[in-house]
């Protein structure tokens, strides 16, 4: 009996565990956004896409749509997340290595550019 109650808490404790593991929020940047500047973004800081992996060509490829305290970035094949905390001023440096840049106007909506011209923004 005292095995099988054992037993019983260890699995309580794994699964209570696993749960939490699960749904742990992602910490640091988004693992897209620093592959595709770690893999395209040459010493000269351009993005370099001969075999056009990501699939940006003009300011049609890129988009962006606002959902609470997450931006989430569409560029090209790829879509990535920033959080709007503490991580935002890496995010927006990586950002300017893919030729986007971030900004906010006095109302406080965020507005996106790549190349000077203006991102779209999906509701």
């Amino acid at each position: 009996m005292l095995r099988t109650a054992m037993f019983t808490i260890g699995f309580i404790a794994l699964l209570i565990g696993g749960f939490l593991w699960m749904s742990q929020q992602q910490k640091g940047l988004d693992p897209a956004l620093l592959s595709i500047v770690k893999n395209y973004v040459g010493r000269d800081g351009l993005v370099h896409d001969v075999t056009n992996d990501i699939g940006v060509e003009s300011v049609e490829d890129v988009g962006f749509k606002k959902k609470g305290d997450v931006l989430e970035v569409f560029y090209g094949k790829m879509n990535f997340n920033i959080q709007m905390d503490e991580t935002l001023q890496e995010a927006v440096q990586n950002l300017r290595k893919l030729g986007i840049v971030l900004s906010t106007d006095e109302a406080g909506n965020v507005k996106l550019t790549y190349n000077g011209e203006a991102v779209k923004q999906f509701e």
